[in-house]
């Protein structure tokens, strides 16, 4: 500065002294004023306890040069200069509160306080599992830094920790004395859910109700869950080839459920319910169960519906592999899916494969009844879709009268009571009506046909 050469000497007698020399060159004493007002010294320990800026106060100045060149020693103090020391020093660092989501991610991070009087260079976090005070390098430690510098708040995001694990965190920062550390903080990670797999409930052959129960989520959100079965693999996992997963659809802990149709007949089937959280899949035990060889039946139309009577057919399709013994009909008119179990009327018409109908009579008029198919073989009965149908209430019809039967008109049925009425040119078998075939089954019957012939009978059961 100015030509001037300055030299610093440091003396221990009881404190520690301080001598600044100055020579050569050629300043003003307010310009060496104002260099020793910013006057700071460096010190490389971490001794200095006090703190960062020190008041150091000059008690002497003396020229050496005497007399030449118009100097003078002085024997008084001329200048009394404040001088800033500024003594450096490890960062000041506090490790953050730890903000955990998704079960196995984590926020960490720490605030530096103070920079030790040197740039902050680097700064971040280090964590274990089982170095619950770990430290950079450290075996088992891993070191994350937040990419920033400097004094202040900063934070990481980590993702992809091991579930299940406590781990341990220390905020750290870096400057030219070397590396600080924040206090310990630890936190844990959520496990997968536990769960189990239901018992299996099969039916018709070819479909089942699967499912199972989550008793823990872990600590997180349940967001999938469902079952994984196969024909082959007894223990059966996501993706794995000839596996097939079923996502229930429906998310949480608890119990659930879900039916799989379109299973082959006759096998057996490996299942395991499956749940997942941000920690990962789990998987239940395995449950095996054997699709039943059942029969298939296929129920028709009501057809040719009367007053009391009605045609009812269905088509055995397929018979499961085995000599199907029983089929026919059950119809009821109070329960909407009528069973054999439950006290349905049944109606049975032979044996075997193929199709099959019957007309079912004695019905009472204008009621609705509810039926429905089956089919029996050794397996166990199996029945249609179920399908209902009304008995007609008119006794006006309209066609031929075939009196040598049980008055069975081209498009009616049995009268009950009422008037029928044939209209057009009807055909009279042997032109007369024999009482006795007309069948009536209660109240009177008028008789008559319209515009050409009009006979009334007065009836009575």
């Amino acid at each position: 500065i100015n030509n001037l050469t300055y030299r610093v000497s440091v003396s221990f007698d009881v404190v520690w002294f301080a001598a600044v020399s100055v020579t050569g060159g050629s300043m003003s004493a307010e310009s060496l004023q104002t260099v020793l007002n910013n006057l700071s010294y460096y010190n490389s320990s971490d001794s200095p306890t006090t703190t960062l800026n020190r008041i150091f106060r000059l008690t002497g100045l003396k020229d050496d040069g005497g007399t030449t060149n118009g100097g003078s020693n002085m024997t008084s103090l001329f200048i009394n200069s404040n001088v800033n020391v500024v003594a450096t020093s490890l960062p000041t660092v506090t490790t953050a509160a730890i903000n955990i989501f998704n079960g196995v991610s984590a926020t960490l991070g720490g605030n530096v306080t103070a920079d030790g009087g040197t740039t902050v260079t680097e700064r971040g976090v280090v964590y274990s599992t089982v170095d619950n005070t770990p430290t950079i390098g450290e075996t088992n430690v891993t070191k994350n830094a937040n990419g920033t510098t400097g004094t202040g708040t900063y934070s990481k995001t980590v993702t992809g920790l091991s579930p299940g694990n406590a781990y341990h965190v220390r905020a750290y920062a870096i400057n030219a004395e070397g590396t600080a550390y924040g206090t310990v903080q630890s936190f844990s990670t959520s496990t997968v859910p536990t769960l189990s797999t239901s018992a299996i409930f099969t039916f018709d052959g070819t479909s089942a109700t699967m499912g199972g129960n989550i008793t823990d989520d872990g600590g997180v959100a349940v967001t999938e869950r469902g079952v994984v079965y196969s024909l082959t693999d007894n223990t059966p996992v996501i993706g794995e080839t000839d596996v097939t997963k079923a996502n229930q659809g429906t998310t949480g802990a608890g119990s659930f459920s879900a039916t799989i149709n379109g299973l082959s007949r006759g096998a057996t089937y490996y299942v395991r319910a499956y749940a997942t959280n941000s920690a990962g899949t789990v998987y239940g035990s395995t449950e095996s169960f054997t699709t039943k060889n059942y029969p298939v039946v296929v129920t028709s139309v009501a057809a040719s519906v009367k007053i009391h009577s009605v045609v009812l057919g269905g088509d055995v399709t397929n018979d499961g592999g085995l000599t199907v013994t029983d089929r026919g009909f059950v119809f009821s008119s109070t329960d909407g899916t009528p069973t054999i179990e439950e006290d349905a009327t049944k109606y049975a018409v032979g044996e075997g494969s193929g199709s099959f109908s019957s007309t079912i009579s004695g019905l009472i008029a204008g009621t609705t009844y509810y039926f429905n198919t089956y089919v029996i073989n050794s397996e166990g009965i199996v029945y249609g879709t179920p399908g209902s149908t009304t008995t007609a209430s008119s006794s006006t019809f309209t066609g031929t009268a075939d009196w040598n039967s049980d008055v069975n008109w081209s498009s009616g049925v049995p009268l009950t009571g009422g008037t029928a009425v044939i209209q057009g040119n009807p055909t009279i078998r042997d032109a007369k009506i024999t009482v006795d075939k007309l069948k009536i089954y209660s109240g009177s019957v008028s008789l008559s046909v319209v515009n050409q012939l009009k006979i009334v009978h007065e009836l009575y059961v």
